[in-house]
């Protein structure tokens, strides 16, 4: 999707809810949440992706450097990203995106860092073992599931954190392997069925770990996740909602 007359479209990997677009060889991003348009001034080669996050653009290389930009374009701070879980890669690793609310971003990979921006550097506020995905905005602040594979049992635990500070919120698996990461929802998560699990059971659970429903669908076609809600297709046909 190109932004006004002067761009073009941009293949350049964004976060969801950003769009990307060039100017020349420099890009221009909007953040469709928010409205906010960052002028063309970030020059686009090397750059593996882009983001904003606080008021200030991020750039994530090619080479796995993490590099905040000014208002002109101009480099302010660049870092390079180190994984400390072996047999990691650097093209494994990716610009998760800006956390709803302060000026933090995160990159994940086997190991992942949330770093604040907002003195014009990256200064690193914590780092998870594990790849953490995109942020929700919830009851209890932005939080975000992280995914831990054990290399040498392959076992997955998963976790919810606070992507301010990294903390953990709640541990929705221990060793247990699911058919699909939690879901983050306003007041809680949505656990999926495990694998090899007979009844197939998709329960709601609070952040403080207490399961608030449950249900078999081990009958059901199709369900998502959308504004809060689970839609449900049965196998009859029928589309239930629960909140």
């Amino acid at each position: 999707t190109a932004i006004g007359p002067r761009t073009r479209t941009t293949e350049l990997p964004t976060p969801p809810g950003v769009v990307v677009g060039g100017v020349g060889d420099e890009v221009v991003a909007l953040d469709v949440a928010t409205g906010v348009v960052y002028e063309p001034s970030v020059p686009a080669f090397g750059l593996a992706s882009i983001a904003p996050v606080g008021d200030r653009l991020v750039g994530f290389t090619d080479d796995a450097d993490i590099i905040l930009y000014g208002r002109t374009g101009t480099p302010l701070d660049q870092r390079p990203f180190v994984s400390n879980v072996f047999g990691d890669f650097p093209g494994r690793a990716r610009l998760v995106g800006g956390v709803p609310g302060p000026s933090i971003g995160i990159v994940a990979s086997g190991t992942s860092i949330g770093f604040d921006v907002s003195n014009d550097r990256i200064e690193v506020l914590w780092e998870v073992r594990g790849r953490v995905g995109a942020p929700v905005d919830t009851a209890n602040g932005p939080l975000a599931v992280a995914r831990i594979v054990d290399p040498e049992t392959g076992t997955v635990d998963v976790a919810v954190i606070d992507v301010r500070d990294g903390t953990t919120v709640a541990v929705t698996d221990d060793g247990t392997t699911r058919v699909a990461d939690p879901l983050i929802v306003h007041d809680g998560y949505l656990r999926a069925p495990a694998v090899g699990d007979p009844d197939e059971t998709i329960a709601a659970v609070g952040f403080d770990a207490t399961e608030r429903w449950s249900m078999s669908t081990a009958d059901v076609s199709w369900y998502q996740l959308a504004d809060g809600v689970l839609y449900v297709l049965g196998d009859d046909g029928r589309l239930t909602a629960h909140g």
